[in-house]
C-alpha cells in the first residue's frame, strides 16, 4: 500500500536525502498537498515538522481532511491539539526513545490513558547499526530495533510502527530489505517502512 507523506521545515514542504541534504521545496502549502491527498482518497499518510516544532501553524490546517498522521515535536503538551485539529494519529520518536538510551514507558502508559493505544504511532528509526536515532536523526539513543522482543513490547502501546532506514532516506536507491524483514518478522502490528 502506497502511503503519501509531507515534510515541513521553516514553513515549507520539502523533501530532504537522509534527513539533511535539501532535494526539493514545494511552493504549495501543506494544506494544499492535504487536499489533493484527499481527492485522490490517500489516507494514512504523515506529515512531519522536521523541525520538532515551530511549524504548527501550518501544520493544523493541513489536519482538517482527517486523513494524515502527525509527527515532529509532539509531546504529552500538545498531542490532544493535533488530533483535535483532525490528526488520524500522533507519531512519536524522541519524547518515547530518549537520547540516554531509555525507553520513556512512563510517557508511553501516560499517553495510553490520554488519548489510547488505537491513536499511537512509534517511529523507531535507524541506520545500519540497527541502533534507534533522535532528534532529527543526530542522536544515537543505543538502543536497538532488534533488541530481543523490543518491538514486540512497544506494541502493547501503539497502533502501529513507522521505521525509517536513515542511510537510504531520499536516495533513491531501494529499501533497505533486511531491516523491512526485521520489523515485519519481529512485530504483529502495521509497519509502515518509509524512505
Amino acid at each position: 500500500m502506497f502511503r503519501p507523506c509531507i515534510d515541513v521545515k521553516d514553513q515549507k514542504v520539502v523533501q530532504l536525502e537522509q534527513g539533511e541534504c535539501l532535494v526539493l521545496t514545494d511552493n504549495r502549502k501543506p494544506i494544499e498537498i492535504a487536499e489533493i491527498y484527499h481527492l485522490d482518497g490517500l489516507s494514512g499518510g504523515h506529515i512531519i515538522d522536521l523541525q520538532g516544532g515551530g511549524n504548527a501553524d501550518v501544520i493544523l490546517p493541513a489536519l482538517k481532511y482527517h486523513n494524515l498522521q502527525v509527527g515532529g515535536g509532539i509531546r504529552l503538551e500538545n498531542a490532544k491539539t493535533f488530533l483535535d485539529h483532525g490528526a488520524t494519529h500522533i507519531i512519536l520518536s524522541s519524547f518515547i526513545f530518549d537520547p540516554k538510551g531509555l525507553i520513556r514507558w512512563d510517557r508511553l502508559e501516560e499517553l495510553n490513558k490520554q488519548i489510547g493505544k488505537k491513536r499511537i504511532v512509534l517511529a523507531p528509526d535507524v541506520k545500519n547499526d540497527r541502533n534507534i536515532y533522535v532528534q532529527q536523526w543526530k542522536v544515537n539513543t543505543g538502543i536497538r530495533i532488534d533488541e530481543d522482543k523490543l518491538l514486540s513490547k512497544l506494541e502493547n502501546y501503539c497502533d502501529e510502527f513507522l521505521v525509517h532506514s536513515i542511510e537510504v532516506e531520499g536516495m533513491e536507491g531501494g529499501v533497505d530489505l533486511d531491516l523491512a524483514k526485521l520489523v515485519r518478522n519481529n512485530c504483529g502490528i502495521p509497519v509502515t517502512y518509509a524512505g
